[in-house]
């Protein structure tokens, strides 16, 4: 077997890193989302990374606004 030529990087203090169990393993994670704290579909829109990606894809963040009001309105 291959030794992984690269390790993680480890979290610094100042981010507020915690543990957090997934299954039966534990894993670090930014305090941020911990829990069910998970940014609102506007922050992610707004992420640069993820407006290059979408853009990559030929994706507008209107149509995932439509599509989510789309979704709501379908199960209400």
């Amino acid at each position: 077997m291959f030794k992984a030529a690269c390790s993680p990087a480890t979290p610094s203090a100042s981010r507020g890193a915690g543990t957090v169990m997934i299954g039966n393993r534990s894993r670090r994670c930014h305090s941020a989302y911990l829990g069910n704290a998970e940014p609102d579909l506007h922050e992610l829109l707004g992420d640069e990374v993820m407006r290059r990606m979408m853009t990559r894809d030929g994706v507008e963040p209107e149509m995932v606004l439509a599509l989510v009001a789309h979704m709501q309105e379908m199960s209400a």
